[in-house]
């Protein structure tokens, strides 16, 4: 009885088998994303289910940091991607995070395995009225590279620049604007912006470039008041990407902060502090099925 009783088991089984569709056996695809924010050199370990034929890593280079004291806006860093990259599962690969300028200072370039690789150049900061350039797409490396936006100068009158938003990988981050008497400059959007931080007028802040999906800048600081800071980047993951520029601040208005990742800060405005660039981040994607 036993015996029998397993086999009509055995043979339910297969008959029902064959009823179920044919989806049942496909497999299923499961995309990993690894996210890389801890600044400075480390290491990553490929893991051992890598698929060399689908992948891509994308990075961001360190932004500048705006300047103090009516001066401009750091510029934002530039964007880089790799498809299809063949690594050995089990090796040890280089990672370079870029640190963000500190105040007038400039980012640091990030990278993937090496500079030769796969980089995104960092965003320049400055201590002048002239916007930090943003970090070039075409000195970094990779299949797909876009800029960072530069910073949005001061008339060197009582307010300062906004930052340039940083690229990512819906296009070019746009540039920050230029200040007005009291108004300070709104910062650029982040990659794939479709406006410039606008410029500040005589008593009120331009407002931050946006669009097309893009991270916005902050808006620039009305007469006395500090620059809003840019907003950070959702286009890599959902809670990562290329971030908006921070708002140059008003007369006597502090900058504002630079959106995660890239961006550039705010300059600041009459005897007020500008604001240190956003860091860089590395993020990995690949698909096993």
């Amino acid at each position: 009885m036993l015996i029998v009783f397993y086999l009509y088991l055995v043979l339910a089984s297969q008959a029902q088998a064959h009823t179920l569709p044919f989806a049942f056996w496909k497999k299923i695809p499961v995309v990993h994303v690894v996210v890389i924010t801890t600044t400075g050199a480390s290491t990553w370990q490929v893991p051992d289910d890598w698929n060399n034929s689908d992948n891509f890593v994308q990075v961001i280079g360190g932004g500048g940091g705006g300047g103090t004291a009516i001066k401009a806006g750091g510029g934002g860093a530039a964007y880089a991607r790799k498809n299809n990259m063949t690594l050995t599962a089990g090796a040890n690969i280089n990672v370079f995070v870029g640190a963000g300028g500190g105040v007038a200072g400039n980012g640091q370039d990030t990278y993937f395995v090496d500079a030769s690789t796969l980089m995104a150049k960092a965003g320049l900061g400055t201590s002048t009225t002239t916007g930090g350039t943003g970090g070039s797409g075409t000195s970094s490396v990779g299949d797909v590279k876009y800029s960072g936006g530069t910073g949005g100068n001061s008339t060197g009158s009582k307010a300062a620049g906004g930052g340039g938003g940083a690229g990512g990988p819906l296009g070019a981050g746009t540039n920050g604007g230029i200040s007005g008497s009291d108004g300070g400059g709104g910062g650029g959007a982040g990659g794939g912006g479709t406006t410039n931080g606008a410029a500040g007028t005589s008593t009120t802040g331009g407002n931050g470039g946006s669009g097309g999906g893009a991270a916005a800048g902050g808006k620039g600081g009305n007469d006395g008041q500090a620059g809003s800071p840019g907003i950070a980047g959702t286009d890599m993951t959902a809670t990562h990407g290329s971030g908006g520029g921070g708002g140059g601040g008003g007369d006597d208005g502090v900058g504002g902060n630079a959106g995660l990742y890239g961006a550039g800060g705010g300059g600041g405005g009459d005897a007020s502090a500008g604001k240190a660039g956003a860091q860089g981040i590395i993020v990995i994607t690949y698909t096993t099925y």
